[in-house]
């Protein structure tokens, strides 16, 4: 579920497991268009790990309906 937008194609994300940010190109979003707070997706992508940061780069999203 996104939990936040951020900026510059960052989100903060939230699932059961906890938090987590995830680089979302404009170009995935199934309307050209990103989703609101709140809203649940599934993304698939890399995970890239920096010191204690932790981010996904999308490579898919989907809006879960």
């Amino acid at each position: 579920q996104i939990s936040k937008g951020l900026g510059a194609g960052k989100f903060a994300l939230e699932d059961p497991t906890g938090p987590i940010k995830a680089k979302i190109d404009k170009s995935m979003w199934p309307d050209g268009k990103p989703a609101g707070d709140g809203v649940t997706i599934t993304v698939s992508g890399t995970l890239l790990k920096r010191g204690n940061l932790v981010e996904i780069e999308a490579e898919t999203v989907t809006v879960d309906k």
